[in-house]
């Protein structure tokens, strides 16, 4: 998925690695090494994707 991101533009080449690194990192927790399951989360009016916060949840109305 990285090398495909980098040949698309969306991620420089010299964050491959790092990029790399942190989705195996991220796989860890999903007790599977080649799948990241990253749950979204909306609490207290904030989102977050697993570890990540994202920010502001959406108002709906």
């Amino acid at each position: 998925m990285v090398p495909v991101a980098v040949a698309l533009g969306l991620v420089r080449p010299e964050l491959e690695q790092t990029v790399t690194n942190m989705l195996a990192e991220l796989a860890k927790g999903s007790g599977k090494p080649d799948t990241v399951d990253l749950p979204l989360v909306f609490e207290k009016g904030w989102m977050s994707l697993g570890p990540l916060p994202l920010g502001p949840a959406p108002r709906l109305r």
